[in-house]
């Protein structure tokens, strides 16, 4: 996978309020540094999307840094990949950001909710 195909999977999957978006050079940094560490960075069709994949062997297991996939949808491409050690899911900041709106989101509408009662 280019950085080229990595910035744009990650910015039209991640993209919204409060996504720090990494430049090229910035991603063509962390896919050396995932190489030089036995990571992967793939591009996987899956359901007729493009997603990324980006992990690296851990100690027996395959931790997973990040991708644009869904838990089930990461486990059937795993499979696929015939990989059957552990795997272990890293959060990205840009999950977390996301799950971070969401919740803001809720609260927020409760708040507003309140207030206009």
């Amino acid at each position: 996978m280019t950085p080229d195909e990595y910035v744009q999977l990650r910015d039209a999957y991640f993209m919204g309020n409060g996504y720090i978006r990494w430049d090229k050079d910035a991603i063509t940094y962390a896919l050396l540094e995932n190489d030089y560490a036995d990571g992967y960075a793939y591009k996987v069709q899956h359901h007729g999307r493009e997603e990324l994949l980006l992990f690296r062997e851990e100690e027996n297991a395959i931790e997973v840094l990040e991708t644009t996939l869904s838990e089930q949808d990461l486990l059937a491409v795993l499979k696929r990949l015939r990989i059957k050690v552990p795997v272990r899911v890293r959060k990205s900041l840009a999950a977390v950001e996301r799950e971070e709106r969401v919740g803001n989101d809720k609260k927020n509408r409760a708040i507003r909710k309140k207030i206009l009662a």
